[in-house]
């Protein structure tokens, strides 16, 4: 599966497009991709999901299988992003070439992966920085201990921790 997301990431990268039978992939024309209905209100989906380019064009191509009540729960880093949507592409999303950036854009932008380490529980600290559990309790304790982290190189201090993989998402953190 990694091998098969390996090569639709580097087919897109290098500028062309692929579909999950391997031709040419076209966007469906806005009429025929319609959005799943939604069980919350206008101004719960304006505050899901903020104005801004590439708002409708996520909701086209996205709500076409996805409610946009699951879509809002998700956090992620523009990495993170990328790699959902090359995931979706890869089990038969039709998104083309054009609207691929517009998504990944608007998600990132809308949507991004915050993570406070000074209020973040352990589940929030696992999941967001995927780390072990082992990892996410050390960097609690070490908060109750020492207070407040200001910055990275506070959470640098915290031993014995895989700090390689918060450094990866650097951009998520908040203090």
């Amino acid at each position: 599966m990694r091998l098969l997301i390996a090569m639709v990431v580097a087919t897109w990268s290098a500028g062309l497009s692929v579909s999950i039978a391997g031709g040419p992939q076209q966007s469906a024309p806005p009429a025929a991709a319609s959005p799943m209905p939604s069980a919350l209100a206008p101004e719960e989906l304006n505050r899901l999901f903020p104005a801004g380019p590439g708002r409708d064009t996520t909701f086209r191509v996205c709500a076409t299988c996805h409610p946009p009540e699951k879509i809002a729960t998700r956090h992620q880093t523009r990495e993170d992003w990328e790699e959902t949507i090359n995931a979706m592409v890869v089990r038969g999303a039709k998104v083309s070439d054009d609207d691929y950036p517009v998504i990944l854009e608007y998600l990132a932008a809308a949507l991004p992966l915050l993570i406070n380490v000074n209020t973040a529980t352990v589940e929030e600290l696992q999941s967001g920085f995927g780390i072990k559990r082992a990892d996410a309790l050390a960097i609690v304790a070490y908060r109750e201990q020492n207070g407040k982290f200001a910055s990275l190189d506070d959470l640098k201090k915290v031993p014995n921790i895989e700090f390689k993989r918060i450094q990866m998402k650097k951009e998520a953190i908040r203090f």
